[in-house]
């Protein structure tokens, strides 16, 4: 006799619904096993009824299509760990808005709503945008973001040089050129 198996799938791409569905995996058995195989899919029955309920899984779109853009969030939060990145929860403001705003220009909405999470998790709102800066109108020490051309955003350093200021990459290029952002409140560093 075979008695049909069944799959939990809990937040999945169709919009975070728990689902449950006959797969293949339902398979032939002798008499004494049905039983327990049918304890065990009652069991899995009732599991997915819970997670359902504690979700409040809702019916309305506006829901369904809020789940799926958690998902994707998640997932490219994943990514970015995966590739060592982390701490934005002892991410100052500033900085953190300023990576939002980097973002906004490069139009990638999922970056973008994650660092509004960010920035909402910590409690602060969205800091207004920094004007961007010409090199000539870079007059205060510090550290700014710099981007020329179609390069990525990088962190450079402005500081006096004979009562003029002098921008460096961190490897002591002098850049004349490009947009600036800044100065930067940079976070402490522990340890």
């Amino acid at each position: 006799m075979k008695l049909q198996r069944y799959e939990i799938r809990a937040l999945d791409d169709w919009g975070g619904r728990i689902h449950w569905q006959p797969s293949d995996a339902g398979q032939w058995c002798a008499a004494a096993h049905v039983e327990q195989l049918k304890a065990e899919n009652t069991t899995l029955h009732a599991e997915c009824d819970r997670l359902t309920a504690m979700l409040g899984q809702s019916d309305h779109p506006d829901d369904t299509e809020v789940n799926a853009f958690a998902m994707a969030m998640k997932a490219k939060l994943k990514t970015s760990r995966e590739k060592g990145r982390s701490g934005w929860q002892s991410a100052t403001p500033e900085y953190l808005t300023t990576l939002l705003l980097q973002h906004v220009e490069k139009g990638d909405v999922i970056d973008i709503a994650n660092f509004c999470m960010m920035l909402y998790q910590i409690g602060t709102p969205m800091l207004g945008p920094q004007k961007v800066l010409s090199a000539e109108a870079v007059t205060q020490p510090g550290f700014y973001w710099w981007k020329f051309a179609d390069h990525r955003w990088v962190i450079v350093i402005a500081r006096y040089d004979n009562s003029r200021i002098v921008i460096k990459t961190i490897l002591g290029d002098e850049i004349f050129i490009g947009k600036f952002i800044g100065p930067l409140n940079m976070p402490e560093v522990q340890g």
